[in-house]
C-alpha cells in the first residue's frame, strides 16, 4: 500500500482493521498554510515493515512536515490501538512517529513497537515554546529494540513530556530511554523508563538531558538502566540555569549531573 497524504482533514483507523505498508512511510501529515490542521487516529493496527532491496532509508508508521503549524492537531493512538514498526532489511532504519518542528500533540494510549537491524526510534518529537506545542503524554506502551542505536523518545528543541505508562528500549550499540537535546523542556515521569544495551562500551541512559537543556525534571516513578539520569555538562555561554531536577521515585543505576552545578533533591 502506498503512503497516505493526510491534510487539513482528521483520518481514523478504526478498532478492529489494520493497515499494513512495505518499504513504505505509513501516514504523511502535512499542511502548508494555518488553516485546518491533520489529526489521526490509530484504534486499529498500523504495521510497517520492510523487504530486502531498496535505497536505504528511514521508514516510519507516521511522518509530520517541517515547518507547519500543529498546535491545534493531534496524533493519538488509543487504548488497544498499535503502531507496529518492524524493518529486518540492513538498510532500514526505522521510527514509530517523526514529527518535525512545530509539532502536534502525540498521545498514546496504545502500543508502539519499533524493532531494526539498524537504529530505532519509538518517537522523535522536534518541538518548540515547550508546553504550548510539543507535548508527548504516554500512558500506554513504547517498545524499542535494534541491533545498532535504540531511544524510546527523542525531544528536541524545547518539549512536554509526561509519561504514566512504560517506555522499554532495548539496544546493540546505544540504549536510551528518553533524550531531551536544548531549550525548554519538561519532564514528568510516574511510569517506568527501562533501557539496557549489549555493548559493555556504551552504557544504556534511562533519562538524558541535552548540555544547554533549561526546564525541569521531576521523577516518581522509575527510571533504570546502567545510567538512570544523565545530564550533559552546560556550554560556558549557555548554562543549564534554572533546571530543577526532583526525585521522589526509583532510579536503578548511576546518576550523573554534570558539572554545571545543577544538583538532584
Amino acid at each position: 500500500m502506498a503512503t497516505i497524504s493526510v491534510a487539513k482533514t482528521h483520518y481514523t483507523l478504526q478498532a478492529g482493521t489494520s493497515l499494513s505498508f512495505v518499504n513504505e512511510t505509513g501516514f504523511r501529515l502535512q499542511t502548508i498554510d494555518h488553516g485546518d490542521v491533520p489529526s489521526l487516529t490509530i484504534a486499529g493496527e498500523l504495521r510497517v515493515s520492510s523487504q530486502p532491496g531498496g535505497d536505504p532509508q528511514e521508514l516510519a508508521a507516521v511522518r509530520v512536515g517541517y515547518s507547519s503549524f500543529y498546535e491545534h492537531s493531534l496524533i493519538q493512538i488509543t487504548r488497544g490501538g498499535a503502531i507496529r514498526v518492524d524493518t529486518t532489511a540492513t538498510n532500514h532504519s526505522s521510527v514509530g512517529i517523526y514529527s518535525g518542528s512545530w509539532t502536534p500533540q502525540i498521545v498514546n494510549d496504545g502500543v508502539i513497537e519499533v524493532t531494526s537491524r539498524l537504529a530505532a526510534t519509538g518517537v522523535v518529537n522536534w518541538g518548540f515554546l515547550d508546553e504550548t506545542a510539543a507535548a508527548v503524554m504516554n500512558t500506554g506502551v513504547i517498545r524499542v529494540t535494534a541491533a545498532g542505536e535504540a531511544r524510546g523518545i527523542g525531544m528536541a528543541a524545547g518539549s512536554y513530556l509526561h509519561n504514566t505508562g512504560t517506555v522499554e528500549v532495548v539496544g546493540g550499540e546505544l540504549a536510551v530511554g528518553v533524550s531531551f537535546s536544548q531549550w525548554d523542556s519538561t519532564f514528568r515521569n510516574s511510569g517506568e523508563i527501562r533501557a539496557h544495551s549489549s555493548d559493555p562500551n556504551a552504557p544504556s541512559i534511562a533519562v538524558w538531558f541535552g548540555s544547554n537543556v533549561k526546564g525541569s525534571f521531576i521523577n516518581s516513578g522509575l527510571l533504570q538502566g546502567d545510567i538512570a539520569l544523565k545530564v550533559e555538562s552546560p556550554f560556558e555561554d549557555d548554562p543549564i540555569g534554572d533546571a530543577i531536577f526532583q526525585n521522589t521515585g526509583r532510579m536503578i543505576g548511576d546518576v550523573d549531573m554534570g558539572v554545571g552545578g545543577q544538583a538532584l533533591v
